[in-house]
C-alpha cells in the first residue's frame, strides 16, 4: 500500500532526469522496474511511471529503441485517458 499512496510522478521524473545526467540510467530503470512491481499502483500511476520510463529512455542512446515500448505500456494501462490517448498519438510519430 505503501507505494500507491506516496507514488509521486513528479517526484520519478525528477528522478530519472538527475539520474540521466549523471550517467545513471541503469540505476533509475533499477528504481522504475522496482516500483512496476507494485500490485497496488492504479492505471494512471502506471501510466505516469511508463511516462518516465519513456523519458529515460529517450535519454538514454543505448535503449532508445526500447521508447517505444514505454509508450506502448502506458497506452496499454488504459488507452481511453489522456495519457492512453497521448502514446498512442507519439508512438503514430515515431513511425514516420
Amino acid at each position: 500500500y505503501l507505494a500507491k499512496y506516496t507514488f509521486s510522478s513528479r517526484g520519478l521524473l525528477n528522478m530519472v532526469m538527475i539520474r540521466a545526467e549523471a550517467g545513471e540510467q541503469a540505476e533509475a530503470e533499477k528504481e522504475l522496474a522496482s516500483l512496476a512491481r507494485q500490485p497496488r499502483l492504479d492505471k494512471k500511476q502506471l501510466q505516469e511511471l511508463h511516462a518516465a520510463r519513456f523519458a529515460l529512455y529517450q535519454r538514454w542512446p543505448d535503449k532508445k529503441d526500447q521508447s517505444r515500448r514505454a509508450l506502448e505500456d502506458m497506452r496499454r494501462a488504459d488507452p481511453r485517458s489522456d495519457l492512453g490517448r497521448a502514446a498512442n498519438r507519439y508512438a503514430d510519430q515515431l513511425e514516420h
